[in-house]
């Protein structure tokens, strides 16, 4: 079995994807909730406005408000699941700039 060589690209690679997995994650949370919420106080205005004989369009703000309130809630979640990713992939960086300057000081102790 050979040697695996450091390679400090693969380590920049996996930053890369864990940030826009962690957008990614930000994104769908807010959606999900949004949704969600929208529905939830869609069917609430349905079954508690039937007796009101209101319009439409009053379905259809409460979906919209139920939208806006969630989402936000949402995208707070998306941030908070997000974090672990972000650290993580800060984790790695910092691993890497480690090795960087450990290797610098290193060669600059052998020369001197």
């Amino acid at each position: 079995m050979e040697n695996i060589k450091y390679d400090q690209e693969v380590i920049q690679s996996f930053a890369n994807t864990m940030y826009a997995k962690a957008n990614r994650i930000i994104l769908a949370e807010t959606i999900k909730y949004g949704f969600l919420g929208g529905l939830a106080l869609f069917v609430a205005a349905i079954f508690g406005l039937r007796n009101f004989d209101p319009s439409a369009f009053t379905y259809f703000l409460s979906f919209g408000f139920g939208s806006v309130i969630f989402g936000a809630y949402g995208y707070q979640a998306g941030q908070l699941k997000a974090f672990h990713l972000k650290l993580e992939a800060q984790r790695a960086l910092c691993f890497a700039q480690m090795e960087k300057n450990t290797r610098n000081y290193q060669t600059e102790q052998k020369v001197a």
